[in-house]
């Protein structure tokens, strides 16, 4: 609980900053020409501002740097540390050795920003974009941000980060076809992870998700339906990456757990993200469509055509997402036969989506 205070103050001023920061990023826009034109595959009717992304990164790069620069601050007064809560205090050292990856961390986001801009404002070919991911899941890998997954293999550990990063950036650039939705997403899976390394006592990386999180609600004050600006590629793929990131940093299994299995946490909390991405490219492939070119297929865009209103639509992901997530928390505490009705009823939920979409479509 001594950190209770501390998760909030950083949530609220990441929060405020994301506000703020979006409302910048509105005003740039507008006067730079980064705008989402309407179009033939675009369900928005007028040209809309393209700089979400700019706001939720100068959101925690503003949270972040206010905050590291005090501790720095504070340790190197030494004795002078007592300028922070005595919960903070303690974890000074830590926070030191810490900061070359948070710089890469955000390094890297800068460059996913980038080529998502460029893809926004010139386009740019999906192999590229796909090899800029690559080339930042490396850098984080030369950092020490990487998959392990009990190996000790450095090849196997550098291939399931490279895998890992750009399957769930571009699961969220897909999921970003409806106002509020791929912020909406992110904010619940966030909290869900926040959750999770809280209780594991991870505090840098909790500390992280809560600015993460408050960044992103921030800019979705301004984003859901409504909408008054969009995220397009460059913080669709910010977002996506950044969640990678820190679903990397966390630790989700100790040796005191029944099973190993809570490794996959991550899998089950993004379940509805990957799903989409899945049936995305399961239906582009049936149509004998390029799997890199966006259509009205998505997974909000089918609750859309089954009669939802596209609020309704983006409301229905978040429950579900809600849904598929939760049971994740109770890996670490249930033995083979839990571990087995939890996965049951993921795929379940997911199953029940598809039975839904399936037959109504058959009925259509």
């Amino acid at each position: 609980m001594k950190w209770a205070g501390i998760y909030c103050y950083l949530f609220v001023l990441a929060t405020v900053l994301g506000v703020v920061f979006t409302r910048v990023a509105i005003w740039i826009a507008a006067r730079t020409g980064a705008l989402e034109q309407p179009g033939e595959r675009k369900i928005h009717q007028v040209p809309m501002p393209l700089l979400g992304g700019l706001g939720v990164l100068l959101a925690i790069a503003a949270c972040l740097g206010i905050n590291l620069l005090f501790a720095l601050f504070a340790a190197s007064r030494g004795e002078g540390s007592s300028l922070l809560p005595a919960a903070v205090a303690e974890y000074l050292p830590g926070v030191v050795k810490m900061l070359p990856r948070v710089l890469a961390i955000f390094g890297g986001g800068v460059i996913i920003f980038l080529v998502g801009l460029w893809d926004d404002l010139y386009g740019m070919r999906a192999r590229a974009k796909l090899l800029c991911q690559a080339l930042v899941s490396l850098l984080l890998v030369y950092f020490g941000i990487k998959v392990t997954l009990f190996s000790g293999n450095p090849f196997l550990n550098c291939v399931l980060t490279i895998f890992w990063v750009v399957a769930i950036t571009n699961s969220f650039n897909l999921l970003d076809n409806m106002d509020g939705l791929c912020g909406g997403v992110a904010v619940v899976t966030s909290a869900v992870f926040f959750i999770v390394s809280a209780r594991m006592g991870e505090y840098f990386v909790s500390s992280f998700i809560a600015v993460f999180c408050g960044a992103v609600l921030g800019f979705l004050f301004l984003n859901f339906r409504p909408a008054r600006i969009f995220l397009g590629d460059a913080g669709s793929m910010l977002i996506g990456y950044l969640v990678a990131t820190f679903t990397i940093l966390g630790t989700y299994y100790k040796g005191s757990f029944p099973t190993p299995f809570p490794v996959v946490m991550p899998i089950i909390i993004l379940a509805l993200p990957l799903y989409d991405m899945a049936s995305v490219v399961l239906i582009r492939i049936r149509l004998n469509k390029p799997i890199y070119i966006g259509d009205t297929n998505h997974f909000s865009h089918r609750l859309v055509k089954l009669g939802m209103s596209q609020r309704g639509a983006v409301l229905f992901i978040y429950l579900v997402t809600l849904s598929t997530a939760l049971p994740a928390l109770l890996l670490p505490y249930v033995d083979m036969g839990g571990v087995v009705i939890v996965l049951f009823e993921v795929v379940l939920v997911l199953g029940v989506v598809g039975f839904l979409e399936y037959y109504a479509e058959r009925k259509k």
